[in-house]
């Protein structure tokens, strides 16, 4: 079990200017052999099994969701503003990743034309976001139909990141991509590495050094990091998501089936429940040691609809033991289901906030 050095106050320099004060992060100045008073089995850590992660770019994010992820059809409870990127940025979060339903604002094939007037919108939330000095990932969201037939949509797939490369290559260092938001449902593993291969291939033609952002099939879970395969490349991140245990924190959402009978499941720290997120955690690390690449957690979160009390005991646990692994992360999200900021009423939800902070 890998275990990192644990909660030093420091100020975490992100990415070239951008620096966010946390009152707990790994440090790494920190010398070896330290060991954190939560997580459990540590061993020796040598300079060279620490140098990997202790390299990480410590995001500390949130997910404007719901809003340019929804069909041209559909409204999803939330319209993305300018002031809601100052609002993040006075928080204390030094990134914000914008989920984007590129798929379903184009032209048909084979020319796949990404729609001028959605692009705009796009590039005003990128603007925004970057104005208020915070990292801004682009992330391919909800791409459907490439999920259902993965060989069918792949030309339409590659022809996205072509144009939204080639769109953005003169922005900001501080902008990063990410490839696809959990590669599922009829995307193996064999397929998805030869895809990312040419979708990475595409963007350093016009972006040799931009960070680029790549999920683990099945739904970006931690297990199935094993199962990637990158190229060598110094500017490449992994991801994963979080959610566990899958009946808690998604209680009452309306998309999953039977959700409602999960209403009123707990979340208690109990050592069991501990144990489940430091193994998944050590073997984020431990991958990401083998790989030399960095890793963080793109979404986590609870359904609002959970005990308050147990969702603010998940994320101080869940964050507390990401950072002393010198895991970034990213909580899903502002506002709407799973949010922690009430974008009607302008405020945050305070518990929350301040264990994400720190400050409790």
């Amino acid at each position: 079990m890998v275990v990192f050095p644990l909660f030093f106050m420091l100020t975490i320099t992100a990415c070239n200017n951008i620096e966010t004060t946390w009152t707990s992060a790994a440090n790494p100045n920190t010398e070896a052999n330290l060991t954190t008073e939560t997580s459990q089995e540590p061993f020796e850590l040598t300079q060279e099994t620490k140098q990997p992660v202790q390299e990480a770019t410590y995001l500390r994010g949130i997910n404007l969701g719901n809003a340019l992820e929804s069909p041209p059809a559909e409204d999803w409870g939330v319209t993305i503003q300018e002031t809601y990127f100052q609002t993040i940025r006075e928080a204390g979060f030094n990134a914000v990743r914008i989920p984007v339903r590129f798929s379903d604002y184009t032209s048909p094939g084979p020319e796949y034309h990404i729609h001028e007037d959605f692009f705009k919108v796009v590039d005003n939330a990128v603007q925004w976001g970057l104005g208020n000095d915070l990292i801004v990932i682009l992330d391919l969201h909800h791409f459907d139909a490439f999920k259902q037939d993965p060989q069918g949509e792949q030309e339409k797939f590659l022809a996205i990141w072509d144009q939204i490369s080639e769109r953005y290559q003169d922005m900001p260092p501080e902008m990063y991509f990410e490839l696809l938001s959990e590669p599922s449902t009829n995307i193996t593993s064999a397929f998805w590495n030869n895809a990312l291969r040419d979708a990475i291939t595409i963007i350093r033609e016009t972006n040799p050094t931009r960070k680029i952002l790549v999920n683990g099939i099945d739904y970006a879970n931690v297990n199935a990091l094993a199962t990637l395969e990158l190229p060598d490349d110094d500017n490449l991140i992994a991801t994963f998501h979080y959610y566990e245990p899958f009946e808690f924190t998604h209680q009452g959402a309306s998309w999953v089936s039977n959700s409602s009978n999960w209403i009123g499941t707990t979340w208690d720290g109990t050592n069991k429940e501990m144990a489940e997120i430091r193994e998944s955690l050590d073997m984020a690390v431990e991958w990401s040691l083998l790989h030399e690449t960095r890793v963080i957690i793109g979404e986590f979160g609870v359904n609002n609809t959970a005990d308050p009390a147990s969702r603010q005991a998940w994320f101080r646990s869940l964050t507390k033991e990401a950072q002393a692994r010198g895991i970034g992360w990213f909580v899903w999200q502002f506002c709407s289901d799973f949010g922690i900021y009430d974008c009607d009423l302008s405020v945050w939800d305070e518990d929350i906030l301040n264990t994400l902070q720190g400050l409790d």
